[in-house]
Parts: C-alpha cells; sequence; structure tokens
C-alpha cells in the first residue's frame, strides 16, 4: 500500500461527529489559523477536484473555487495627471512641510528625491507617504474615479495610510480582475511580488509571493492564490526585460 493510499485510509476512517469536534475545538482553542492554511488548502482542492472543478494533473490548485479556466482580465496602472500643487505635513517633530506635485507626481522631501523619482511618472511606485496623502485627498477627481481600478486602488491606499507605509517600490503594477475580484500585484527583477486583495471580512490585506519558489510568506494565502499565483509565474520575460526604475 502506498503512503498515500494509507493516508486515504485513514481519511476514510474519519466519523462526521469527529470532524464536527474538531471544529468546536478549533473555534474554542487558542491556535494560529495560519498554521491550518495549508492542510485547509490541500483538503479544498481535494474537494474541487472530486466535484469536476478541476483536476491536479499539472495544475496549480485553486483555494476558493475559482476553476482554472475563470476568464482573467488585466489592466495596467498608470497614476493619472492633476493639475494640482498641494502642501502636505510631515509627520517629524520639526513640524515640516513638503510640496506635492499630482501633475508629475513629484514631492520635494527626501523619500522621494533620494529613492522614488527613479520611476516613471505615473508608475505607483512613485507614491510615498507625503504622495499618497495628497492622493487621497483628490481620490474623487474625476480623472482618479474615471479609471477602472479606482475602487480598489484607494481601498489599497487608504490601508497603507493606516499601517504609516507606502506603496512597495516596484515598478510592475497592474490589476488583476476575475469573477468581480480584483487583485493589485506588484514586482520588479526580484523573487518576491506584493499582492493586495481583500479577505473573507472585506478588509483589504497585503500578501507576498516568492514567484521562484512559488509560496506565499509565512502561509497567508489570499483568496483566488491560483489566479495570482498563475500569473505572477509568468512574468518571468517581463522581469527580465529594462525598464525604468526596474531592479
Amino acid at each position: 500500500m502506498t503512503l498515500h493510499s494509507e493516508t486515504m485510509s485513514l481519511i476514510r476512517q474519519i466519523t462526521e461527529d469527529e470532524v464536527m469536534g474538531l471544529g468546536n475545538f478549533l473555534n474554542d482553542a487558542q491556535i494560529d489559523h495560519s498554521e491550518l492554511r495549508a492542510p485547509g488548502f490541500i483538503f479544498k482542492g481535494v474537494e474541487l477536484q472530486c466535484s469536476g472543478v478541476f483536476s491536479f494533473a499539472g495544475a496549480d490548485v485553486p483555494e476558493d473555487g475559482f476553476p482554472l479556466n475563470t476568464p482573467v482580465q488585466h489592466i495596467g496602472i498608470g497614476l493619472p495627471a492633476i493639475d494640482l500643487e498641494v502642501t502636505v505635513q510631515g509627520d517629524g517633530v520639526d513640524n515640516s512641510s513638503y510640496r506635492v506635485d499630482l501633475m508629475n507626481q513629484t514631492g520635494d522631501c527626501a523619500g522621494f528625491t533620494e529613492r522614488r523619482i527613479e520611476f516613471p511618472a505615473g508608475s505607483p511606485g512613485r507614491i510615498g507617504l507625503h504622495l499618497l496623502f495628497a492622493i487621497l485627498d483628490s481620490s474623487d477627481e474625476e480623472h482618479f474615479k474615471s479609471a477602472s481600478w479606482h475602487g480598489v486602488f484607494i481601498d489599497m491606499l487608504t490601508f497603507l495610510h493606516t499601517k504609516g507605509r507606502a506603496t512597495d517600490r516596484f515598478p510592475g503594477w497592474e490589476l488583476i480582475r476575475a469573477d468581480s475580484r480584483d487583485w493589485i500585484v506588484c514586482f520588479g527583477k526580484g523573487d518576491w511580488a506584493v499582492v493586495f486583495t481583500t479577505n473573507g471580512d472585506g478588509f483589504m490585506e497585503r500578501y507576498a509571493y516568492n514567484i521562484t519558489e512559488s509560496r506565499w510568506a509565512y502561509g497567508r494565502i489570499p483568496i483566488g492564490a491560483c489566479i495570482v499565483s498563475h500569473h505572477l509565474n509568468g512574468t518571468h520575460e517581463i522581469r527580465s526585460t529594462t525598464i525604468p526604475g526596474l531592479k
């Protein structure tokens, strides 16, 4: 008997009462639920395979019921040019303020002039903390509202604002849309990519994916992981090209 056959033999012995008992235990116990994501991922895949949604053969495992043939849109994200200059208050003890130009997406703080100016105009990689504040204040501008990625992008910036973070300094940014769900992905030439999407409770979260090793950081897997990882695993050619700001 093979190892997998032995595993299936043990699974067949599990009763419904034992499953319910385990569920009640997990609800009451102080357990880091991230530890359960990997086995949950596998069993979800088994369930989908048995229901005929997909085959394991040569395929990534869908986590949340997205069939592998789900139509997927890829939409580039480019910041609109808004004819507006504003002053943004810094958060330092010296009460400094900084000028932000939304037409060219520039700022006069060191964070921009030393680290983000390398990205081309329109790239979300240019968004430091002060530019982020200015964009959120002008997010109702028609230039923003007309963009198909407006809602989820502003949700992402709002999430970063609550965390006191700016955008990741990556040159590749796009929106993936499938079955009424959106993911913002960003990547560079390195192994890691970053993904923003809502969790099961509808709150925005940030996830990290290692393209070379095909794994999610710390076992934190977003909804629709299969669709996102399938796309990111196919970016090797894009990431090997020379793009302004790409490191």
